[in-house]
């Protein structure tokens, strides 16, 4: 036992110098996918997946914010237990207002696998959904793992501001793209993106414009759909003719009661 607990701490001690680059490298788009949050701090803590998007509340004046969280196996030291190996993994996931917590969430999490090869898969990651019911104000999102077998830890930090939401009768949340299949080997050929909103009944047109890198207009078009007072997720398909594999940004925009709406995210 002792000789695979030594055996796991200096291979994860030669994953994590190596990874620096690779884990990068590998999470670049084969085929195109939304651009996530890969804030990786300074510590040496596991690397991770944060990404977070809002949607309307059925409160009036409120959202939901949805936070995903991945963590990948090879970034986590196993350990020998008998016949299997385990990780142990501390998160805590919080949102803060003016240094107050607001919302959130803790959690240890115990991963075993029965042989030493899947500790190390680049296939295999921790996957995590939370969902938390917020005022539409501005947030600091503060994300910690924590190795419990090797003691460090990484922090991810973003700011979130969900008061430009808010004043109005009418609420759109933010854009989303649906993720591809990771086996897909072919391009795509139609992207689907989605956005969800409350508070409007009726036919309402939309307009899309997709930007390239250096900010020039790649592609443009509208659509209608009918919108629903409750809250609602609407989708919507672009077709990938003029697209390459390379970084863009996408542009939705309409306008209700006189009021302009516009949401954009970034994917390649």
């Amino acid at each position: 036992m002792i000789y695979y607990i030594i055996r796991a701490i200096f291979e994860q001690i030669y994953k994590k110098q190596s990874m620096r680059f690779l884990l990068i490298i590998s999470v670049m788009p084969v085929f195109l996918f939304p651009i996530t949050d890969l804030n990786r701090g300074e510590t040496d803590g596991p690397r991770f997946i944060a990404k977070h998007r809002f949607r309307p509340s059925s409160e009036d004046q409120r959202g939901i914010v949805t936070v995903n969280l991945e963590i990948p196996y090879h970034e986590l030291l196993f350990l020998k237990n008998e016949d299997n190996f385990f990780s142990l993994v501390d998160i805590s996931l919080y949102l803060y207002r003016a240094n107050a917590r607001v919302a959130g969430d803790s959690w240890t999490e115990r991963t075993v696998v029965d042989n030493y090869h899947q500790t190390s898969s680049k296939n295999k990651v921790l996957k995590y959904q939370k969902d938390f019911n917020v005022p539409l104000e501005d947030f600091t999102l503060q994300i910690v793992v924590t190795d419990i077998n090797t003691q460090q830890n990484r922090r991810y930090n973003d700011k979130l501001d969900f008061s430009k939401m808010g004043g109005h009768s009418w609420i759109l949340g933010d854009l989303w793209m649906t993720e591809l299949s990771p086996d897909s080997t072919d391009m795509p050929e139609f992207l689907e993106f989605g956005f969800s909103a409350s508070a409007y009944e009726g036919e309402q047109r939309f307009d899309f414009r997709i930007l390239s890198r250096d900010n020039k207009l790649v592609k443009y078009g509208h659509f209608n759909t009918n919108l629903q007072l409750k809250p609602t997720d609407y989708t919507f398909k672009i077709h990938t003719k003029d697209l390459r594999y390379s970084a863009y940004t996408i542009e939705l925009s309409t306008k209700i009661n006189g009021q302009d709406y516009k949401r954009s995210l970034d994917f390649q």
